[in-house]
């Protein structure tokens, strides 16, 4: 790996956008995170010509493209403001330069001279070549050591890398995960989706392992990194999310929507749905059961199954308790 720091201004940045030189789809990168307040603020801070922390782009050999490692917020922002697409927030920190009005404006709304600050602000940029996928991974895992703590989940999506998190991406646009589960926009700019499909996973792969962050993370660094999921995995993992789909699809009352919203239940429902996909259980007969099960802890709040979701419910003990009570109670359901 070869590294150089380089100083280029926001109208650079500005034309490679436009020229879509700026590849900000790297898999290990956050989503889009910042809220209107903090765009704002960014953009305060150039004005009043403030120093803003180093962007790292990967530049891609022979060619003229870039890959934004670190910095995607920022850049974004910019990006953004420059195509008018925010105001600046009222609780933005700076509320004029010089006298010149800056809350409610959009950057064509700007004086030309803040415009041109703007245009012309100096950004520090690292710039590095020659990266191979192991030094991207282990780069970003301490650059985002250094900064704002990420959640176990951002460290997982680090730990995992680019090649596997694109390879998870068939299973990621199942009608289950974008549609059935119905997850927030929140839930989905903070990841939840690939965390459930990684619960998954653990459950096909590697079933002496819980749920909790570190589990997960050693789970993506050392199973998912190293060992392929093999075909069959994949096509286990998709027929019972499609059933899944299937049967909660039927609730026209979205009366299972409602309770699988408590999140924690979800890989346990898949852990049952497995049991059943195998015995070619209806769908149908799936959801009467899933009302039944929802019924029963709801009615006696003290069984084993609630209490192994309070405190420590990602732990493996209390995992094991959860599996062993539903796959118990669906099975008692088809017996009778």
């Amino acid at each position: 790996m070869k590294s150089s720091s380089q100083v280029k201004t926001v109208q650079w940045l500005l034309d490679k956008s436009k020229r879509n030189y700026l590849d900000l789809s790297v898999a290990i990168q956050r989503n889009e995170v910042w809220n209107a307040e903090h765009k704002s603020n960014l953009i305060a801070s150039i004005l009043r010509g403030f120093p803003i922390e180093s962007l790292l782009f990967e530049e891609i050999p022979n060619s003229k493209n870039y890959k934004v490692l670190d910095g995607k917020q920022r850049t974004l922002t910019l990006i953004q403001f420059i195509n008018n697409e925010f105001k600046l927030h009222k609780n933005i920190k700076v509320k004029d330069i010089d006298g010149l009005e800056l809350v409610g404006l959009t950057f064509d709304k700007l004086e030309s001279e803040l415009q041109q600050t703007i245009l012309n602000y100096n950004l520090t940029f690292t710039i590095v070549r020659d990266l191979d996928g192991a030094e991207e991974r282990e780069l970003l895992f301490f650059l985002r050591n250094q900064a704002i703590p990420l959640s176990n989940l951002e460290l997982t999506r680090v730990r995992m890398g680019s090649s596997v998190l694109d390879n998870l991406k068939p299973l990621l646009t199942h009608p289950f995960l974008t549609e059935t589960i119905k997850l927030s926009r929140i839930a989905k700019n903070n990841y939840v989706d690939q965390q459930l499909l990684i619960q998954f996973l653990i459950s096909e792969m590697q079933t002496e392992s819980g749920f909790s962050g570190k589990e997960i993370m050693k789970f993506a660094e050392e199973t998912l990194r190293v060992t392929s999921i093999t075909e069959e995995i994949e096509e286990k993992v998709r027929n019972v999310m499609t059933y899944l789909h299937d049967a909660i699809g039927e609730d026209s009352d979205k009366e299972i929507a409602k309770l699988i919203k408590k999140r924690i239940h979800i890989p346990m429902i898949y852990r049952a749905a497995c049991d059943a996909f195998d015995q070619n259980v209806k769908p149908e007969a799936f959801r009467a059961w899933m009302l039944q099960f929802f019924k029963d802890i709801s009615n006696d709040p003290e069984n084993d199954y609630s209490k192994a979701t309070r405190a420590g419910s990602a732990q493996k003990r209390n995992v094991d308790v959860r599996t062993a009570f539903i796959k118990e109670h669906l099975e008692n359901y088809l017996t009778k």
